[in-house]
């Protein structure tokens, strides 16, 4: 599967400050400067990638070793980047560890995150948690000029069912369903060694983490829709509903689709996926029910946020 990220840099300038004066530390009045980097935005996430991490707050830390979390404020964007305490931050001289994580997503003890969290269709719930590699650096006596880059991840999976009129008649939908999907998680995100690394924990059934469905939505011919939503949409602009990353046995799920067509009223139901799959943090799961003349098409795409690889199913 051809892969494309599309990385986006904000750069955080920080104003020079001259920071406490350690025994066991040069400090330099050069400011330590960042870069995150993250793709392309999930639904509840601005569309835009720059735009994805001024939306959110970050928490950020240099770990030193005996200087512990010489960095531990927040981060946030008003205009420009600076820390929620308004203080400045220099280099030392050292071995720096850095990484960061998005403020909120859980409880932070002894360089472990912790996540819990229950997502549904709500809005509110629908917000990715962005976390970072750790980065190393080395500053000696001379100054380091150049912006630490800190990568940052996606947490969760993402899932969209779209709807496609490949008839050349008006078609209405009257309803789409999914079954409950698991959506009650946790995961620890681990910083304390040499490199970040995360444990999923139980993903528990739920609530579905998808709306409702829709009612009387009409497509003309050959268009696309959001299956949660009245307006036409396209793979671009679909909507994307965060779920944990999770294995789904094969056949696990049921899609349901009532629908009329020349005034005759049609049901059919899709069993997915074919063979076991998994839902993959940072990938999009697309769903597409193409209804053609005379039979239902279900195109499967899996994309890390760009270039798809598609599966097909046919129901007769």
């Amino acid at each position: 599967m051809k892969k494309t990220i599309i990385y986006s840099s904000l750069v955080l300038l920080l104003a020079a400050a001259v920071a406490c004066n350690k025994t066991d530390s040069t400090v330099s009045e050069e400011p330590i400067r960042f870069a995150f980097a993250t793709d392309a935005a999930t639904r509840a996430l601005n569309t835009n990638a720059t735009e994805v991490l001024r939306a959110q707050t970050l928490q950020v830390y240099d770990d030193m070793g005996a200087d512990t979390y010489y960095i531990n404020d927040k981060v946030t964007y008003d205009s420009k980047w600076n820390f929620v305490s308004g203080r400045a931050y220099t280099w030392r001289t050292g071995d720096h560890k850095f990484y960061a994580y998005t403020d909120g997503a859980g409880d932070f003890a002894d360089n472990v995150l912790t996540v819990s969290k229950t997502l549904t269709a709500t809005d509110a719930d629908q917000v990715d948690i962005l976390y970072s590699d750790i980065v190393k650096k080395t500053k000696g006596e001379a100054s380091i000029t150049e912006a630490v880059n800190i990568p940052m991840n996606h947490l969760f999976s993402a899932v969209s069912i779209m709807v496609k009129n490949g008839t050349d008649k008006t078609v209405t939908v009257d309803k789409v369903t999914v079954p409950a999907i698991l959506n009650q998680g946790s995961a620890t995100i681990d910083f304390s060694g040499d490199a970040t690394v995360v444990t999923p924990g139980t993903v528990a059934a739920g609530s579905s983490a998808f709306a409702p469905g829709v009612t009387n939505v009409e497509l003309a011919a050959n268009k696309l829709t959001d299956a949660f939503a009245t307006a036409e949409a396209t793979d671009a602009t679909s909507a994307y509903w965060l779920v944990w990353p999770q294995t789904i046995a094969a056949e696990a799920l049921t899609v349901a689709i009532e629908y009329t067509k020349d005034g005759a009223s049609y049901a059919s139901e899709l069993k997915l996926p074919a063979a076991e799959t998994k839902w993959m943090a940072g990938y999009k799961y697309l769903y597409t029910l193409v209804i053609n003349p005379h039979d239902i098409r279900l195109t499967f795409t899996v994309k890390k946020w760009s270039d798809p690889e598609e599966h097909n199913i046919i129901v007769e």
